[in-house]
């Protein structure tokens, strides 16, 4: 544990992060690319949840995708 901490004080979290996946991290274009892609996603197959469960409030985030779209998951999680 030590060792990791050491590590993360001399480097970004960001680039630690890549870095476990083997990943160069992305450019600031590369990040906007992303970040609208994800938007779109999320507004077309995301949804919110907030409910009233006996006495507790329950948040809920959540993507739904059928089958058919796992396709889709596959492919972007190559580019990123």
């Amino acid at each position: 544990m030590r060792v990791v901490v050491n590590m993360l004080n001399e480097i970004s979290i960001t680039a630690f992060v890549y870095g476990l996946f083997n990943k160069s991290e992305p450019t600031p274009n590369e990040k906007e690319q992303i970040s609208r892609w994800l938007t779109g996603f999320i507004d077309g197959e995301g949804n919110f949840q907030v409910f009233l469960d006996r006495n507790y409030l329950r948040v809920m985030f959540r993507i739904r995708l059928h089958i058919d779209d796992i396709v889709v998951l596959q492919k972007k999680y190559e580019i990123f």
